[in-house]
């Protein structure tokens, strides 16, 4: 089996080298290349430039909630801060209590 299995990759070996494409212009233009290549250098500057303008975006708005440049966002966000800090305090004497009571 394992004998079959390689002669079958030989002859595909042996097949894919007798093939040939035929040239097409693009492929023996190096200027057509070199076009392609850079179009793709742009491309990927682009998309790059893109994402890391949303990043920034983001940690700037992420930053600003906490220097006080929108005094209403920060202290929401304070309150908020604060009131989950006082809920996990109270959600750890609820846990105490009820483990108390079913020992």
């Amino acid at each position: 089996n394992a004998a079959k299995v390689a002669k079958e990759a030989e002859e595909k070996k042996k097949k894919n080298m007798t093939k040939k494409e035929a040239a097409t212009w693009d492929s023996i233009n190096p200027i057509a290349q070199l076009q392609k290549q850079l179009e793709e250098v742009k491309l990927l500057i682009t998309q790059s430039q893109s994402i890391l303008d949303q990043v920034a975006g983001g940690v700037e708005r992420f930053i600003g909630i906490f220097t006080w440049a929108e005094p209403r966002v920060t202290a929401m966000t304070i309150l908020v801060v604060m009131a989950l800090g006082w809920s996990t305090l109270y959600i750890q004497a609820i846990v105490r209590i009820g483990i108390e009571l079913m020992t």
